[in-house]
């Protein structure tokens, strides 16, 4: 399993003091417990680290995994964020974000990449960060 960078700003923002408000999401690292799965395997525990390298607090609008063998298998697990995942991340903090991971009983049996996904706002100027 492997991490990317999914979110950085794209902008430096300064509020009228001069300091930085640009909210910068990065995923850190992802890991899943178990690390080998079957098919029709229910109860996976995912969790994927987030860190706010900006000055103003992120506040999350979607996470999520996606899943890549030989091509997009996204289609073949159900993910369910755990409701209490953090809805904002303060700036210069990180954040944990779990899920539960179910893989369908027809899944394709291959080696699988579990990647992140994370968008948000910034909670001083309200831009997407994207």
């Amino acid at each position: 399993m492997r991490a990317k960078v999914i979110i950085t700003p794209k902008r430096e923002v300064l509020d009228p003091q001069g300091k930085t408000v640009q909210s910068a999401l990065e995923i850190t690292s992802i890991s899943a417990t178990p690390t080998l799965v079957s098919q029709g395997q229910t109860g996976i525990s995912v969790t994927m680290l987030v860190s706010n390298s900006g000055g103003a607090t992120a506040e999350v609008s979607s996470a999520g995994l996606t899943f890549t063998g030989t091509s997009a298998r996204d289609s073949e697990y159900t993910v369910t964020p755990n409701s209490g995942n953090p809805l904002t991340i303060e700036g210069g903090g990180s954040g944990s974000l779990t899920f539960e991971v179910s893989v369908l009983g027809s899944a394709t049996l291959e080696e699988i990449t579990v990647d992140g996904v994370i968008s948000g706002t910034d909670s001083n100027s309200g831009g997407t960060i994207s």
